[in-house]
């Protein structure tokens, strides 16, 4: 007579106390690979020992197979191990109830699975039959940064609490002299979020035998993030300043309200800019247990022919010559994940570089990494995935060339020290800034920095041609340095300073050009150009300025607010040429934001307090509010109906209502045609 389960109790809340799944928003069974889950099964008679055995199965994936390792069985054992799913059981006095101690394995394939119990009993003719009852519930298996035998075990409790538990962050954004803390609401314990992530890979070009491997889910969810290959990814990109039919990038604030938007519709939401990216993998990962961080690079090269060096062009005025340069963010944000690598030489485990923005294919495809940092320190570019674009970023040679009247491109200089400054990432713990280049790059300049960068060039799209650059060392004279501030109003001073070293005079020819620029190094609209004559004599050092003021060039920016100014010297008597490119931004004040008590409740409406003065000599127009954080109403957006003149203060309380309880950030951000980018916070405390 056959045995058949009346009842099973998956002991949701201890299991996921004991997983550290316990924050997720989602209801069910989530678990972690290689750690016991506990499950209790009611049959309807007893366990007959001598005849009667009990067998689980899991499956996961549209075509389960035990050949691909989607379909597992499980025999009760009486010990648990890491490298296989394995359980234990214990049968109560009575034989009707069996607790089972489930052990996923410790690279068990990440996603949902179906569970079977399989009950075996004999016939009153003597032969085995067996009756499959599948359970109700769904099983969720996640990375595991607890378990030593996982590939991302991340031991340290603190940068786990961190990289894995921290649902709000900073992602840095900026330029290298003006670096502002951008509130991030990741969200990876949302109701949407694991829902989303596992739809994602389920939907990517990974078969569900890989999803097993941290290196391979990463590099697919790098894809997925983003919709250039055609395969339905989250997000698209767009630097073009026309959001028409979607979202400003610089209107998001968390990663939530985009993954609702699209599992509701099942569509690419519109638009993203790196730090979208980044934030969104950063939520991604979280959710699925692989520890990762957002990472910003300011000074970031973007090598678009893997030669390993950032080729900038300028006419022979030294006006830059559009759409044939290597660009140079102002900054540029990716993520890190932690795991270990076996695909690689030992050492090059731990952090690893990923970019979901779609800059340059790899292997035909708009993803990048994971790249070990140990790697890329050293110039190991060979090393997959993708660590050469990745050196390139960060420790790349700027080389300036001019098109001179016969159309030939001659080289003027090489920068080795101009890209890759200031890499930075939240602190733990903390909301400062951390910086990590020492991740990354060897001190500047140093025999290492050095060596690192050739090793590198060896294997470089124009390797011939670097080993002269390398060589470049032109004869000069003159020392030119120059540099500017921009002013809380937007006023901006650029400053050049040229210094002689010789007994003889010196005339330099001076012309400077200033644009319209996006933070991706992109020049836009032309807003002045100067030339000018220094003469110098025998030693003397001069330094000469200028001013713009906000008012004369602020409503033809992009709303990234970013001015470029490229300058040239020629010393007419000896042929010397120095080149150079700054950036100046707008170090934009955050909001203050408060709210009318520390201690909300549930369900009880309240109010958000936003003020905000207009530091800039420009009138502010067509200003919105957007609200977002844990435990809120999703996302909501407030449209300002006047202007903000120079000085005026704007004063704007937005209703809410809280709608889970804990600890929580509240973020605002701001949005103007003028200026954009503005954000504030405040920690509240939620009650029930």
């Amino acid at each position: 007579e056959r045995i058949e389960p009346v009842a099973i109790d998956f002991h949701e809340r201890e299991n996921r106390k004991l997983h550290h799944t316990d924050e997720f928003e989602r209801k069910g069974v989530i678990a972690r690979r290689g750690q016991v889950i506990k499950v209790t099964v009611t049959l309807d008679k007893p366990v007959r020992a001598q005849t009667d055995r009990l067998k689980l199965q899991f499956a996961t994936g549209d075509k389960p197979q035990e050949s691909k390792g989607t379909l597992l069985r499980i025999n009760i054992g009486e010990k648990l191990e890491h490298d296989k799913w394995t359980a234990m059981q214990e049968v109560d006095s009575d034989g009707t109830r069996l607790t089972f101690f489930i052990q996923p394995a410790a690279d068990a394939i990440v996603g949902e699975y179906s569970m079977f119990i399989e009950t075996w009993f004999k016939t009153d003719e003597g032969k085995m039959k067996h009756h499959r009852h599948k359970c109700q519930e769904k099983v969720i298996i996640l990375f595991n940064p607890w378990c030593p035998e996982d590939a991302v075990y991340m031991p340290d409790t603190r940068e786990r609490n961190e990289y894995l538990m921290n649902d709000t962050g900073r992602i840095f954004v900026g330029q290298k002299k003006q670096i502002h803390a951008r509130p991030w609401y990741f969200g990876q314990f949302d109701s949407v979020v694991l829902d989303a992530a596992l739809y994602l890979l389920k939907r990517s070009y990974l078969g569900e035998q890989a999803h097993c491997n941290p290196t391979l889910v990463s590099r697919a969810l790098s894809a997925m993030a983003n919709s250039n290959d055609g395969d339905g990814g989250v997000l698209e990109g767009n630097w073009s300043g026309n959001y028409t039919g979607g979202r400003s990038p610089t209107q998001w604030n968390g990663s939530v309200a985009m993954l609702e938007q699209y599992m509701t519709s099942k569509r690419t939401v519109k638009f993203a800019q790196c730090w979208v990216f980044s934030g969104l993998i950063t939520t991604l990962c979280r959710a699925i247990g692989i520890p990762s961080r957002s990472v910003t690079n300011f000074d970031s090269a973007h090598d678009t022919d893997f030669s390993m060096t950032i080729d900038q062009h300028v006419d022979m005025d030294g006006r830059p010559i559009k759409n044939m340069d290597d660009s140079v963010w102002n900054f540029h944000v990716w993520n890190e994940v932690w795991f270990r690598r076996p695909d690689l030489p030992s050492g090059n485990d731990g952090w690893q570089a990923i970019d979901a923005t779609p800059q340059e294919a790899s292997d035909k495809m708009m993803r990048c990494g994971p790249a070990s940092l140990v790697a890329i320190k050293s110039g190991n570019v060979f090393l997959g995935y993708d660590a050469k674009f990745i050196f390139a970023e960060v420790n790349g040679d700027r080389v300036t060339w001019m098109v001179d009247e016969f159309d030939d491109m001659v080289p003027l200089g090489m920068s080795p020290s101009s890209v890759g400054c200031r890499i930075s990432t939240k602190a733990i713990g903390s909301n400062d800034r951390e910086d990590i280049t020492h991740l990354y790059k060897h001190p500047e300049g140093s025999e290492a920095e050095r060596d690192a960068v050739k090793r590198a060039s060896t294997h470089s799209s124009r390797q011939n041609r670097l080993s002269s650059m390398y060589q470049l060392n032109e004869q000069h004279d003159v020392d030119f340095e120059f540099d500017g501030d921009m002013q809380p109003n937007g006023d901006i001073t650029f400053k050049l300073r040229a210094s002689s070293k010789t007994d003889e005079a010196r005339t330099v020819d001076v012309s400077m050009y200033a644009t319209a620029m996006y933070y991706t190094g992109v020049c836009g609209q032309e807003l002045s150009n100067t030339t000018m004559c220094i003469e110098l004599c025998p030693g003397e050092d001069r330094q000469k300025e200028w001013t713009r003021e906000a008012k004369t060039y602020f409503n033809l920016l992009d709303e990234d607010a970013t001015i470029g100014v490229y300058v040239m010297a020629k010393v007419q008597e000896t042929g010397q040429v120095f080149t150079d490119r700054e950036s100046f931004w707008v170090d934009k004040p955050d909001l203050d934001v408060s709210v009318q008590s520390d201690t909300l409740k549930v369900n009880r409406e309240t109010k958000v307090k936003v003020r905000f003065l207009n530091p800039i000599d420009v009138t502010l127009t067509s200003i919105e509010l957007t609200l977002d954080g844990p435990g809120l109403q999703r996302d909501i957006k407030v449209p300002i109906h006047r202007s903000i003149q120079p000085l005026q203060e704007l004063v704007e309380e937005i209703p809410f209502t809280p709608k889970f309880p804990g600890k929580r950030e509240i973020m605002v951000s701001l949005r103007s045609k003028q200026l954009s980018g503005l954000h504030g916070s405040v920690a509240v405390e939620i009650r029930e």
